[in-house]
């Protein structure tokens, strides 16, 4: 049995270094999410709490382009984690998931795109993922 956020650990079991989010279950939809969905399937997986803005907003970028582009931003969802998400022609082009550190570090724990899903250990395998 796992730890609460708000206990010690129990015997064997580690505490997550300090200022690093606990490990992203496998079976959190996130890892269900494939280049191609709609918005509405993706709604359906990780649900409406995302910020939305065009490309153009994101990046400042002004050419034609990045017009067909939108990004949501899942901010700490689940806790610990950031998904990011693009949109082409209102398909899902990539969706990037990132641990969020106390220290400001965002490392990329799995990647949605064309060519499938890519992930970091301890992803990897347990999600018969590419290495990242």
């Amino acid at each position: 049995m796992a730890a609460s956020p708000h206990s010690a650990p129990a015997p064997g079991e580690r505490a997550a270094p300090r200022g690093r989010a606990e490990r992203l279950e496998t079976t959190h939809p996130v890892f269900r999410l494939k280049a191609g969905m709609s918005t509405e399937a993706v709604i359906g997986l990780l649900g409406r709490d995302y910020l939305s803005m065009g490309s153009g907003q994101l990046f400042a970028v002004l050419d034609d382009a990045s017009a067909a582009e939108e990004c949501w931003l899942y901010s700490n969802a689940p806790q610990g984690h950031d998904i990011e998400i693009v949109f082409r022609s209102g398909a899902l082009a990539s969706a990037e998931v990132k641990e969020k550190n106390a220290d400001g570090a965002a490392p990329l724990v799995a990647r949605i795109d064309q060519a499938g899903l890519a992930a970091a250990e301890p992803y990897r395998a347990a999600l018969g993922a590419a290495r990242l």
